[in-house]
């Protein structure tokens, strides 16, 4: 049809986070429908809760990990001991993220 734009899927972007077509590479949840965007709290119980689940490392020391600290384990190497994400971007990040997995999602691309 002339004339017609022709729509572009929407992509997930680090930062950002979804747009149209959120579906590529993660589906939505029915938890995470509807949801608002994440603050450091809620992110890093939903990152404990992942950690409890895989049941390798003992809930006690799970537990006495701070909200920071526990979200910065998910984007600290564990070789080199570097951040891949830039804490300024961090912040952002974790707003935009509806679920721990989306966050997961959106740090890998930097991740080394």
């Amino acid at each position: 049809m002339a004339g017609t734009a022709v729509q572009k899927p929407y992509v997930m972007h680090a930062l950002w986070g979804y747009t149209r077509a959120s579906n590529i590479g993660h589906r939505m949840s029915d938890h995470e429908k509807g949801r608002t965007n994440m603050d450091k709290h809620q992110l890093a119980q939903e990152l404990r809760q992942r950690q409890y689940a895989r049941g390798l490392v003992e809930k006690k020391y799970i537990d006495a990990l701070s909200d920071n600290d526990i979200i910065e384990s998910y984007i600290t190497c564990s070789g080199c001991g570097a951040k891949f994400v830039p804490l300024d971007d961090l912040d952002l990040m974790i707003k935009r993220a509806r679920s721990a997995e989306q966050f997961i999602a959106a740090i890998a691309p930097h991740t080394h």
